[in-house]
């Protein structure tokens, strides 16, 4: 992160993956609690900001979430790949601000490539990646090309993120099933369609509750 621990009082929305500040950084942990204990911070209609904890591990920072999200050891790619499949899908994200101060337009080489699990240049028989094709189309002046248009890079993106799309069905990844939370959760305190499974109901409220007495 490249600003202060106390800008995150200032937040609506906390979304936390595999991380776990409450007692990895207690100190840092208040300003959680400050935007989570002020009732004017919050989607929508306020109410306190939320914490959305996505983890394979219950700990202090899943008992004070408002939505515990457990993702199943290893479907990481899987999590992450939904999320960023719904964002793009749904153009959820600051056109101006990847445009402008990111690398998002960036054009990679026309050699780079992912197939079967695999990028460009692996070397089967010695069992490493020669990377001679990962890295940026370059200018004369040795500076990256740019694309015109967002939806070049996006595509590119795209073709990674759309096998994990937020509504499949999977019983062996549990990911997905997190990744409907999340954006089910986001969309309701944003007032939005709501999407997918809510894992917040009452009895995973009282589960989460009896978890968290265990643990002061």
């Amino acid at each position: 992160m490249t600003n202060h621990w106390r800008d995150i009082k200032h937040t609506d929305l906390m979304l936390i993956n595999g991380a776990n500040p409450a007692e990895a950084h207690p100190v840092g942990f208040q300003w959680f609690l400050a935007a989570k204990n002020d009732p004017k911070r919050g989607p929508g209609s306020g109410g306190g900001a939320k914490i959305i904890h996505a983890d394979p591990r219950f700990t202090r920072t899943s008992a004070m979430a408002d939505i515990y999200a457990r993702i199943r050891t290893g479907t990481d790619v899987a999590y992450f790949g939904g999320l960023i499949n719904y964002v793009l899908q749904n153009n959820l994200f600051h056109d101006e601000y990847v445009r402008n101060y990111t690398n998002a337009s960036f054009l990679v080489k026309k050699e780079f490539g992912f197939k079967d699990g695999l990028f460009s240049g692996f070397d089967e028989e010695n069992h490493k990646y020669h990377t001679e094709s990962w890295g940026y189309q370059l200018d004369g002046g040795g500076r990256p090309r740019a694309a015109t248009s967002l939806d070049v890079a996006h595509g590119f993106v795209k073709g990674g993120a759309l096998i994990y799309a937020p509504g499949t069905a999977s019983a062996n990844a549990q990911g997905f099933a997190t990744v409907n939370a999340v954006v089910a959760e986001a969309n309701t305190e944003l007032g939005l369609a709501g999407h997918g499974l809510v894992l917040s109901g009452n009895s995973f409220r009282s589960y989460q509750e009896r978890l968290k007495n265990a643990l002061d």
